[in-house]
């Protein structure tokens, strides 16, 4: 089994923050191995030897299976400088540097932790959105459609009843005085009969005038 690269990278990131420049004032006694020939008695008390470095290379070599054992390493390089010189009057400086350390370690791992949760979480949403964005957009669509089809439905049956209107035939807006009624039509229909008869009567008194002219004049 190895480290995830999710793990590898928040792995790192918690070393650059152990060796970086701003703390330079505590962890320089930890970026290397301790020489042993200076301290003779260092290997019979401290068991397992742990720096920086050597965690570094541990990591880029695929040593470590997962981010605990890397964790466990890096404390163990300050638990050790504890063992080593908590006993030591003349060494307390370095107890005081290894504790410095230890606290780092924890800041510096929760921060690289939360920012790798981050950018997990904004994969995951970059992933989903773009499903997530299609499917509304088809509602949407769908929507749309639906008023479309019943706005033109509309509109046809709002023709359809004005055409309607245009065709009916215009009988109830009659008024009476307009519509002719029987009498008045009866009197029409006879005013040619009347006519006809005043200018028949008109000739028979225009000749009966004539043969008295005659008999007069005769």
């Amino acid at each position: 089994m190895t480290i995830t690269p999710q793990e590898l990278t928040i792995c790192r990131e918690i070393h650059a923050g152990l060796t970086s420049r701003e703390r330079s004032n505590f962890n320089y006694i930890f970026l290397e191995p301790v020489d042993a020939s200076y301290f003779p008695t260092y290997l019979s008390t401290v068991k397992r030897p742990m720096d920086l470095r050597t965690l570094k290379e541990h990591l880029e070599n695929g040593i470590y299976a997962n981010k605990e054992e890397f964790y466990a390493d890096a404390k163990l390089i300050f638990d050790n400088a504890v063992l080593f010189n908590k006993d030591r009057s003349e060494s307390s400086w370095v107890v005081d540097l290894a504790k410095r350390m230890a606290k780092a370690f924890d800041r510096v791992r929760k921060n690289a932790e939360k920012k790798a949760a981050r950018l997990a979480a904004a994969a995951a949403a970059a992933d989903g959105g773009g499903d997530g964005d299609q499917k509304p957009s088809k509602v949407g669509e769908k929507k749309k459609g639906g008023g479309d089809q019943k706005a033109s439905k509309e509109g046809k049956k709002k023709k359809i009843t004005l055409k309607l209107k245009r065709t009916k035939p215009k009988t109830e807006g009659v008024l009476e005085e307009d519509a002719p009624n029987s009498s008045h039509a009866q009197e029409i229909a006879a005013l040619p009969k009347l006519k006809r008869q005043k200018s028949t009567s008109s000739m028979g008194e225009n000749s009966k005038a004539s043969s008295i002219d005659s008999v007069c004049t005769g």
